[in-house]
């Protein structure tokens, strides 16, 4: 099964967090493992974007600042 899911950082925070709770043995824990590394990505990501969001808000003040 593949399916995509767009997760702000809460979400995925929320999900980790309660797959973190849950302990599986065998091929289920194989499955738990790697969501939670897929997770982890993404939140990865979502940090990167808002650093670069938060950067560029930054950049444009202050240039503003300076016109």
């Amino acid at each position: 099964m593949e399916s995509t899911l767009k997760l702000n950082t809460t979400e995925t925070v929320v999900l980790l967090s309660a797959l973190n709770i849950i302990t599986l043995k065998g091929s289920d824990a194989k499955i738990v493992a790697n969501l939670q590394y897929k997770l982890e990505a993404v939140q990865q990501q979502n940090l990167k974007k808002e650093e670069a969001e938060e950067q560029k808000k930054e950049d444009s003040f202050v240039e503003m600042v300076k016109a």
